[in-house]
Parts: structure tokens; sequence; C-alpha cells
């Protein structure tokens, strides 16, 4: 619905030509607001189900340690701590996409 248009239009290039499509605004895959939605709840899935194990264990997940073993968790880390320096470009540029 409406979060997938908001969504499709701060996607885009707010000075280029803009065609409207909801095939496209609501198509399950690609860079869309369900796919992305899609994607927040397996993660949070993920995140319930490995809170539950670890806590069935006696492990306090506040404390627990994060290990990044795999080279796509190190470069998934990596992306995430530039984060605050794209908001700040996002904040000066005021280009959201």
């Amino acid at each position: 619905g409406i979060g997938a248009v908001k969504y499709a239009d701060l996607s885009l290039n707010r000075e280029s030509n803009y065609r409207f499509s909801y095939a496209k605004m609501l198509a399950l895959n690609g860079n869309t607001a369900p796919y992305m939605l899609y994607a927040y709840a397996r993660i949070k899935g993920i995140e319930r189900k490995a809170k539950d194990a670890l806590e069935g264990e006696g492990v306090d997940v506040a404390d627990a340690e994060l290990v990044l073993e795999h080279e796509t968790e190190i470069a998934l880390a990596k992306q995430l701590l530039k984060l605050p320096e794209v908001l700040e470009r996002l904040e000066e540029e005021l280009y959201p996409n």
C-alpha cells in the first residue's frame, strides 16, 4: 500500500523521470518495500530463535560475544559500520536513494 509507494518514491532519484507502477512497487523481489519488510520479518524471526536458544542455555544475550567467521559476515559488518557516514551524507545532499 502506501508504504510501498513512499519507499518507491524515496528510492528513485528525485530529479529523474518518474514512471508510476504498482506492479513494480508491490513486487516481492528486488529493491521494494514488500521485499524489505519480508527480509526484516525473517531477520527478526532468526533473532528471536537465536535469543530463545541462548537464553535456554542460560546465556545472557546482552553479554553474548558476537563472532564473525564467514567472509560475507565480515563484509556485511563493514557495510553496517558505514551507516553513520551514509546518513550524514544523506542529510547534506538530500538524496535518500
